[in-house]
């Protein structure tokens, strides 16, 4: 009884956080941003993909110990699932190829801004969006994801 409880009081915090999110079925919003390597990245070019963008920033305690569960997700869905790690909040891009590389997230990192930020409603990190091959949003959430249900919300 007490589990039940807590796991409706966790979903209710969970769902009031997230309440100015984009919301599930609308388009994401589009965006053209620069990796750490200097190359653009847009997220039209990802249509046919499911994607998971991955907004975190590098001081995020929580980003830390989501971002091992982010990557596996990367490693295991071959090209099924573009995902999309996007930097926040940071400071100078050392800071980000140092956290980046702290803590194993490979591929393209990208660099966000506070446009991004206002046109994806983030006020908190992480914040994760999954997008379905139509590049709508099919789930968002803020704060510890487990990779059990990055798994389960990427079916």
């Amino acid at each position: 009884m007490d589990i039940g409880i807590a796991l409706v009081i966790f979903a209710a915090i969970t769902a009031w956080q997230g309440r100015h999110l984009v919301s599930s079925g609308e388009a994401a919003p589009a965006f053209s941003l620069q990796d750490l390597d200097g190359v653009t990245h847009r997220l039209d070019e990802l249509q046919g993909r499911k994607v998971l963008l991955y907004f975190w920033a590098p001081w995020c305690g929580v980003c830390k110990a989501v971002t091992p569960n982010v990557a596996s997700i990367a490693a295991s869905s071959g090209e099924s699932v573009a995902v999309l790690p996007v930097a926040m909040a940071w400071q100078s891009r050392e800071e980000v190829e140092r956290t980046a590389r702290a803590h194993g997230i490979e591929g393209p990192v990208l660099l966000g801004d506070d446009a991004l930020a206002e046109a994806y409603s983030i006020r908190a990190y992480p914040t994760l969006y999954i997008l379905d091959a139509k590049g709508k949003v099919r789930h968002s959430s803020i704060g510890y994801t487990t990779w059990l249900g990055l798994k389960l919300r990427l079916l």
